[in-house]
């Protein structure tokens, strides 16, 4: 049975670089969790306001954005031409207003129907695997838009490539 992971900071290390605030002025976000291609353009008033810390690979953030790592990015780009959108963000560090240019926004741009969701958590759901092409890895569930969620493949790909930051929760398949 195929299996896939739900990707998420990792919650457990207190000592990454994260998203502690932010501006969005006027800007609509909800692009950036539906699942659907973003046509527009970032205007000048959003800023992201990172933390001091360990460098991470995935930033945990208030906004729930997907928000990568260029090397996270340029590991998952260089495994298969996936139907994935990326947009550089106006991340800032908080303690100097610098602007830190290695981070983007990751945007799948396939969704997949879920068989359940049961539980409370936004990562309780299920998948039928059947209704998963085998030729796709990188997507985000229906019902949960803001999740990114992996094939075992693509899990395989990416053990051992020394990312930071980066949780791998296994969704449940049937």
């Amino acid at each position: 049975m195929r299996q896939f992971y739900h990707l998420a900071h990792d919650s457990n290390r207190q000592n990454l670089e994260s998203i502690v605030d932010y501006e969005l002025g006027e800007f609509d976000d909800d692009e950036f969790t539906s699942g659907k291609e973003f046509l527009g353009r970032i205007p000048p008033e959003v800023k992201l306001w990172l933390s001091d810390g360990t460098p991470s690979d995935w930033l945990a953030n208030p906004l729930s954005w997907p928000i990568v790592s260029e090397k996270l990015l340029q590991i998952i780009c260089n495994k298969q031409d996936f139907a994935i959108q990326h947009l550089t963000l106006p991340v800032f560090r908080l303690s100097s207003e610098v602007l830190i240019e290695r981070f983007l926004l990751l945007n799948p741009l396939e969704r997949i129907d879920t068989v359940d969701k049961p539980g409370d958590l936004l990562i309780d759901f299920v998948f039928d695997e059947k209704s998963i092409p085998r030729d796709l890895h990188i997507f985000r569930p229906r019902k949960a838009e803001m999740c990114v969620c992996i094939s075992g493949e693509l899990y395989e790909f990416l053990r051992g490539k020394g990312l930071k930051g980066l949780a791998l929760i296994p969704a449940k398949t049937v």
